[in-house]
């Protein structure tokens, strides 16, 4: 998806190079057959070499119950060496209308490009989120907080956050979420507020 994100903006830029060409189209359903095909071929990949390696692959949720031993579905496995890789989830938002929202996770899911994205949060996945979204020719807003990267030096995040408004993105730092709704048509409305009011 950065891939993406970054051929639309080369080409974009590609007549300062000389380069004249015409009205390029970009289709979302495409990259994201293509995405989800290359994901399913880069998994088979790891688990064949997995296998050819004589890596025993539980998937399921797990807790270590001794020292060399896991758990997992009720059953214990025992060996030499075992490596519980957790992966991650995003936190549910506890936010009132969660349930109408995605997470970073859901991006992939999406069937179409949106028109209009509110990212909530300037962390780093949201930030990179909103670039790739954007890029691609959504019109992005972000709540955050604490502005963009709040945790990273200054000088970038000044930097970061003019980029982004200079590429388009409304960023609305200090905002405090009130909920999202939707109605009947699936449009979706997120309240807050700023500390401005």
């Amino acid at each position: 998806m950065w891939n993406a994100a970054f051929v639309k903006e080369t080409l974009h830029e590609a007549h300062q190079f000389g380069f004249e060409l015409g009205d390029v189209k970009f289709s979302w359903p495409t990259l994201k057959t293509r995405r989800d095909a290359y994901i399913k071929r880069l998994n088979g990949i790891y688990e064949r070499l997995l296998d050819k390696s004589g890596v025993a692959f539980i998937n399921g949720t797990g807790k270590l119950v001794a020292p060399h031993t896991v758990e997992v579905a009720g059953k214990q496995y025992t060996a030499e060496h075992v490596v519980v890789a957790v992966g991650g989830y995003p936190r549910p938002s506890k936010m009132p209308g969660a349930e109408h929202c995605i997470n970073s996770d859901g991006f992939f899911d999406l069937e179409d490009l949106p028109a209009h994205v509110a990212v909530i949060g300037g962390g780093y996945i949201a930030v990179e989120m909103a670039g790739m979204l954007n890029a691609l020719g959504s019109k992005v807003t972000i709540f955050a907080r604490s502005g963009l990267l709040s945790k990273f030096d200054s000088m970038l995040r000044e930097k970061l956050t003019a980029e982004y408004e200079k590429a388009g993105i409304t960023i609305v730092a200090g905002s405090k979420l009130g909920g999202v709704t939707a109605d009947a048509d699936g449009k979706k409305t997120l309240a807050y507020t700023t500390e401005a009011g």
